[in-house]
């Protein structure tokens, strides 16, 4: 009788202590990956530690893209070809998807400010034409390139267009009709107003997996930004 008593009482005790190893064995191993992300402060502070892909929210089937389609980050880029803040991040950003063409995902899309920036819709229109024929990245170049210019007070926007179709080996005649068609005017406006729903209120404006990130980012944050990821 006794002993059987004693197992009544053994058994509970037993159980209670496994269960007790298994509990702390998982809180300890949630603590240290709780640990390591709070160490990882810099990845934290941008929003893009986590693996989960929320970028497709912000994308568009006619945005021009580069890189490579199944990596870790993706960038979603609201942009201003004649914007102040565009200009100083063109250089800096084109840098970084140089360097990590082969990490990152990058999707540019049109947020021109015409308000303030009379020349962007048409510099917009000018980037997608160049897209069709497969040399967005060159207008690009060109134009952020060339920004002091018409920052100084050159009015002639057609005549640096021009200069850009002729520096990038455009097809004139082809370009010109994309221009003159408007062809990716409706584009550009639904840019516009997807821009506007995400919360974009100036350029340039990423999201970076799903996270949003205003202003200019510089050459270290973009290096944090994909060393985090293995």
């Amino acid at each position: 009788m006794k002993k059987g008593l004693s197992l009544l009482i053994i058994i509970p005790l037993v159980i209670v202590f496994i269960y007790l190893i298994i509990f702390f064995f998982v809180f300890l191993k949630n603590d240290k990956k709780l640990v390591i992300e709070e160490n990882n402060v810099v990845v934290q502070s941008y929003g893009y530690a986590s693996n989960n892909d929320n970028s497709s929210k912000y994308s568009s089937i006619f945005s021009p893209k580069f890189g490579n389609s199944d990596a870790k980050i993706k960038v979603v880029l609201f942009f201003d070809f004649d914007c102040p803040y565009c200009a100083q991040e063109f250089e800096i950003f084109y840098n970084t998807m140089e360097k990590y063409y082969a990490k990152g995902y990058f999707e540019f899309r049109n947020f021109p400010l015409e308000s303030i920036h009379p020349n962007s819709r048409k510099l917009a229109s000018a980037g997608m034409c160049a897209n069709e024929q497969g040399k967005f990245l060159e207008m690009f170049k060109e134009i952020y390139s060339d920004f002091a210019e018409r920052d100084s007070g050159n009015n002639d926007t057609d005549g640096l267009i021009a200069r850009y179709i002729n520096n990038i080996g455009l097809d004139e005649a082809k370009f010109n009709k994309c221009m003159q068609d408007a062809r990716y005017d409706k584009i550009i406006n639904k840019d516009i107003i997807d821009g506007l729903n995400y919360g974009v209120e100036g350029t340039p404006t990423f999201f970076i997996n799903g996270y949003k990130y205003a202003g200019v980012m510089q050459e270290e944050d973009w290096d944090n930004i994909f060393k985090s990821i293995k």
